[in-house]
């Protein structure tokens, strides 16, 4: 087996914010042997392919690194949203009804304040979106002009928002203040076991696509410059370096 399965199975558990304690867990191996596996010090058998490639909702050819063009579809439009099919939305509600409430409970009004902000500008963007393709839409009901809209207004301050709630959250961390409440046994007291599913299926969901589309544009990446396995990041930084100096005057 090539080097390109270690790489990838290492790089699908990061991108999805797993631990290698946790995968090894639900990938029913010791940790010391998942890290020998994505080190490629050894090589694993076909059955924990095929279970890693259910974990990380792959195929087996994408995780082993094959680029059969021939045979596959593009990866970047086989990554589709369909996965978001109607039955998250009670999950999306669930969640966002935890989230509220961490943040009202978090003591720095600041990490509320921004994020409230965010999620309002969000929901904001998402209802200006749907409400123009109405016959009804008449923008003078709007303060923001269309112009400025699709100019990129309401992202542009949801970044500088974003920052300041990244920023908030440092700073809460760095206070010693801690959100006792993310025990699972006490988000289930709290919040009551489905809702608490519905927040684990979400995370779990977001962080598997993110995944999937990180490694289909590698894999696209890779394909276009020929490469036989994916780029580390070194690897990519230094072509990326080269391609500049080549292509500057």
């Amino acid at each position: 087996m090539s080097t390109a399965f270690a790489l990838q199975l290492a790089q699908l558990r990061r991108a999805a914010g797993i631990s290698q304690r946790q995968a090894a867990a639900d990938l029913q191996v010791s940790q010391a042997l998942l890290s020998h596996y994505e080190k490629g010090i050894r090589e694993p058998g076909l059955d924990f392919v095929v279970r890693a490639a259910d974990y990380y909702h792959v195929s087996c050819d994408l995780l082993l690194g094959r680029r059969d063009t021939a045979r596959q579809p593009n990866p970047l439009k086989a990554v589709a949203p369909s996965q978001y099919a109607r039955e998250t939305e009670q999950d999306i509600r669930n969640t966002l009804d935890i989230i509220l409430d961490l943040l009202s409970r978090c003591y720095d009004p600041n990490v509320f304040c921004y994020a409230s902000i965010y999620l309002s500008e969000v929901l904001y963007e998402l209802l200006r979106h749907l409400v123009r393709v109405s016959d009804d839409y008449v923008p003078e009901r709007f303060s923001l002009a269309d112009e400025a809209f699709d100019s990129g207004a309401v992202v542009s301050d949801m970044t500088w928002v974003r920052a300041q709630y990244i920023l908030a959250t440092k700073q809460l961390r760095e206070s010693g203040r801690k959100l006792t409440e993310l025990l699972p046994d006490a988000m289930e007291e709290r919040y009551g076991p489905q809702r608490v599913q519905s927040l684990t299926r979400l995370l779990s969901l977001v962080g598997h696509r993110t995944a999937r589309q990180n490694l289909a544009e590698n894999a696209a990446y890779n394909e276009m410059f020929q490469l036989e396995s994916p780029l580390t990041p070194a690897e990519s930084d230094a072509l990326y370096s080269d391609s500049k100096e080549e292509g500057s005057l």
